[in-house]
Parts: C-alpha cells; structure tokens; sequence
C-alpha cells in the first residue's frame, strides 16, 4: 500500500508518498502495524504542514503579483530613473515616459504593452 498525495506549492507540482515498505523484515506482524500507524500518522502531518505552507505561499504570491502592487512599482521606477535611461532600456518613447512621469497620463491609461514593459524593468526581469 502507497498512499500519494499531489498539490501545487507556488508554481511546481509537489508529489509525496508515503512508502509503507521501508520496515525491517524480521519483524512481527504487531511491529509492522505500529510502524504503518506511526508512518501514516507522519505522513499526515507532514501533508497537512506542506499544504498550508503552499495556501499561503500562492496567497503572498497572488498579492504580490496584484496589479495594484506591480503599479506601484511601475511608479517607484518612474520617479527614482532617468527619462533617457528608461527610454534607452525599454524603446519606450520620450514623450510616453515624460507623460507617465509627469503625471499627464495615468498607468492605467497607456497601452498593455508599454505596461507590460515597465513592469520587467521596475522588477528587474530586464537589464538594461
């Protein structure tokens, strides 16, 4: 008997067994049961620890993916860089860049693709 048990911890696919083999052979039939209990017992536990860790880990992962989040960072690389820089790094226009940092135009008004942009380079996916 195996028992198997498959859940997500962020991204990855987590598989976990509990092998009921690894007891000793020259054991009586009264140890094997108190081993399989204890295993299965173990095994439950460490589970139920693995799936609340991996709740969370997509619950912190979902927050800080939020859009209003990755705004705000698209916001925080704006005021802190140089226009040029962005421009030069990203291909983005001047005229764009200047609008978005100047206020004149809103995050949620430029186009997904520009958006998209400035989300890799305010996380540092993209280097310049």
């Amino acid at each position: 008997m195996m028992n198997k048990e498959t859940f997500f911890l962020g991204k990855t696919n987590v598989t976990i067994e509990n092998p009921v083999s690894y007891y000793p052979k020259t054991v009586n039939e009264e140890e094997i049961q108190r081993f399989l209990e204890k295993s299965s017992e173990s095994y439950d536990n460490s589970f139920r620890e693995l799936a609340e860790a991996s709740s969370a880990f997509y619950e912190l992962e979902k927050k800080l993916n939020s859009l209003e989040v990755q705004k705000e960072k698209v916001n925080q690389y704006l005021e802190v860089t140089a226009i040029k820089k962005i421009v030069k790094d990203t291909g983005i226009s001047r005229t764009t860049i200047a609008y978005l940092k100047s206020g004149k135009r809103a995050i949620e008004s430029t186009r997904l693709g520009v958006f998209e942009i400035l989300v890799k380079y305010s996380n540092g996916l993209e280097k310049a």
